[in-house]
């Protein structure tokens, strides 16, 4: 079998008692609304196909890959995998420490493709 890239599968799918709390707990979180396209990069990294990536890019990962095609670690990547956020909505969200991501209908996508909820 083939290694990840990086060398690691990161699996961010939550199962049992963790998906049941992180489903409750996004109910109860600040939400931001993801465009198609954000949510299919959340399911992306979800489910491991982004390896190693463990959530969209820091602000270091994103200019290291737009300028040098690797990841702030050194690892080549030439794909920016990001969350569009306004100067609005950072400020909002200042100090709240976690958000439930929403797809179209502005409910947390807590369930990729209907299937286990996302790790926190």
């Amino acid at each position: 079998m083939s290694q990840p890239h990086g060398g690691r599968l990161v699996n961010r799918l939550a199962v049992g008692k963790q998906a049941t709390e992180l489903e409750a707990a996004a109910r109860t979180l600040p939400v931001v609304s993801l465009n198609p396209f954000e949510l299919s990069n959340l399911e992306m990294l979800a489910i491991g196909g982004y390896s190693p990536l463990e959530g969209f890019m820091t602000r270091a990962d994103y200019a290291c890959v737009v300028h040098d095609m690797r990841l702030a670690s050194g690892l080549p990547w030439t794909l920016p995998i990001t969350l569009a956020a306004t100067s609005d909505m950072v400020q909002s969200l200042r100090g709240k420490g976690r958000v439930a991501l929403a797809g179209a209908t502005g409910e947390p996508h807590v369930r990729p493709a209907g299937t286990t909820p996302i790790r926190g």
